[in-house]
């Protein structure tokens, strides 16, 4: 529902992370979050303002702090949000086995929404968590002068 009568939308997605790297087998949390900062009262039609936040590969899902999250597909439902207020979901995954060295990003995007969005710019973030590398080194000398 429009209630300023303008027809147009502005939400804004994000996705942060409370701890930007991580081992393996270490928990991440992930918080995707979405604004309304206009005077509209979001929802859509027949359904509910929806974000995509879709677990990447590298991450397994353990938890989630909505019921509104179905950790499959990735979708988000929210529903209606109104003007001046915002909703944030965190996610709770482990960092998967075998991988070392690598870069795993997340994304929250929106995804339905039943207005014109005036700003496609932030209607999308995304946070990367990088998982270090290991370098053992292993250095063996002998003592020539001092034989046993």
């Amino acid at each position: 529902m429009d209630v300023d009568g303008d027809g147009e939308a502005d939400l804004v997605a994000n996705s942060t992370i409370i701890k930007l790297a991580v081992n393996e087998s270490q928990g991440v949390l992930y918080a995707g979050f979405v604004a309304n900062p206009k005077t509209t009262l979001i929802s859509v039609s027949g359904q509910s303002l929806v974000v995509t936040d879709a677990i990447p590969a590298g991450l397994t899902f353990t938890n989630v702090n909505s019921g509104d999250y179905n950790s499959g597909s990735g979708l988000w439902t929210i529903g209606s949000l109104s003007s001046g207020s915002s909703t944030t979901l965190t996610i709770q995954v482990i960092v998967d086995n075998g991988t070392l060295c690598q870069t795993i990003t997340n994304t929250a995007t929106l995804a339905d929404v039943d207005q014109a969005e005036t700003n496609a710019l932030n209607d999308s973030g995304s946070v990367a968590i990088h998982i270090p590398c290991v370098d053992i080194r292993i250095v063996k000398i002998a003592d020539e002068s001092a034989p046993d």
